[in-house]
């Protein structure tokens, strides 16, 4: 996890443009679990909160991320008690299909997800890979101030053989439909 943290602030650091922007914002989300899943979960619902790099010299951005997206467990078509809390910590890069005021955009992250599993003082958490293809659209409003719309297919690898018997042994799928505002800082 090091590694990839200190990949991504050397990046970072050392992209330059004399037009370069940063944004710090922040989204919330239902959430909708898919597959597997889907069948033990309910509609869960998160945030997160996220900083980005644009420069103008290239119609991409590049973004840190971490969140929380919090899911109700079903047992016989009920709720029963039992959550799951996946925290997810994704580095993507966002390619711009536009430069106009209103901006959609493809992107794909990669990054660790921990997920959580709490049951009556019982916790059972892990940590996995994952990626998050994702399709968005931001509004320019002023300078500053961007919405930001995005949708993403949050796919977590989490059946590993030899994975405690206890936690997760299928794959999390789960699609956050995030909306959030963003503040610019920079060109």
């Amino acid at each position: 996890m090091k590694p990839l943290f200190f990949s991504a602030i050397f990046v970072l650091g050392f992209i330059t443009s004399s037009f370069a922007q940063v944004s710090l914002g922040a989204h919330v989300a239902p959430a909708f679990p898919l597959g597997t899943f889907g069948n033990t979960a309910q509609t869960g619902f998160g945030f997160d909160v996220e900083a980005r790099y644009s420069s103008s010299s290239v119609p991409t951005m590049v973004s840190a991320s971490i969140g929380l997206h919090s899911f109700a467990l079903m047992s016989g078509g009920m709720n029963s008690g039992l959550n799951y809390n996946i925290t997810p910590i994704t580095f993507s890069l966002l390619y711009l299909l536009s430069e106009e005021a209103i901006q959609p955009y493809l992107g794909l992250g990669v990054g660790i997800n921990r997920i959580a599993y709490e049951a009556g003082g019982f916790n059972v958490s892990d940590s996995h890979f994952g990626v998050a293809p994702t399709f968005g659209i931001q509004y320019a409003s002023s300078e500053q101030i961007r919405f930001d719309a995005n949708i993403k297919y949050q796919l977590i690898f989490a059946n590993e053989n030899g994975s405690n018997q206890r936690s997760i042994d299928y794959n999390v799928i789960y699609v956050p439909f995030n909306l959030g505002v963003f503040y610019s800082f920079g060109q």
